[in-house]
């Protein structure tokens, strides 16, 4: 009976899996807010494409680089100059309903391993970075005559691990992007995405 309890126990304490829906969610939020997608290759053939994979309730787009990265602080310099690789993580999750957040991670091997990146892992601009669109009253793509880039408004709808909200945001200067998204073809394209994502947070006048 005490293992069936805990069986049982453990069957309610399993996190649930992203279902279809969630993942097709999460996919358009990432291409819609970074532009990267499943074997984006950013380097012309001559490193690795970026790859997707779930993480339980998170899905994962990342790449591995040779190492070339180099600081001013020696003790950070001790840690990293052995590793040979260096691995690049966007993050998104929703950890509540019309809630996305992204996490940008670097980190670097133990030696030449490419399955271990315990040596040392750094977050970036992206980290942290939490759009709360049930909070928004806008969500759409804007123009200014030169650009079309993507608004959001609302109380506290963007939020920063580092602390603080913004009632307004834009794309223009996110560093979200870097550069990834130009001309129509894209365009068109994040628009696709966005449409996915408001069909799945109804309830508000976007």
């Amino acid at each position: 009976m005490a293992c069936s309890a805990i069986a049982l126990t453990g069957c309610f304490e399993r996190t649930p899996k992203l279902s279809q829906d969630e993942e097709k969610l999460l996919d358009a939020t990432t291409y819609l807010f970074t532009g990267l997608e499943d074997n984006l290759d950013e380097t012309s053939g001559k490193g690795m494409p970026w790859q997707r994979s779930v993480k339980g309730r998170a899905i994962d787009y990342w790449r591995i680089t040779t190492n070339g990265i180099g600081f001013s602080d020696d003790e950070m310099n001790r840690k990293t100059r052995p590793s040979r690789y260096v691995r690049y993580t966007y993050r998104v999750s929703s950890p509540e309903p019309c809630s996305f957040a992204f996490e940008d991670i670097t980190e670097f091997s133990k030696n030449d391993s490419q399955e271990d990146f315990s040596a040392y892992s750094m977050h970036n601009q992206g980290n942290g970075i939490t759009f709360n669109l049930g909070n928004a009253h806008t969500f759409q793509f804007e123009e200014d005559g030169w650009s079309t880039y993507l608004r959001i408004v609302g109380p506290r709808a963007v939020c920063y691990a580092s602390g603080g909200c913004e009632n307004a945001w834009n794309d223009t200067f996110s560093g979200l992007l870097l550069g990834r998204i130009s001309g129509d073809a894209h365009l068109d394209r994040r628009k696709k995405a966005l449409a996915i994502i408001r069909t799945a947070c109804p309830g508000k006048d976007f």
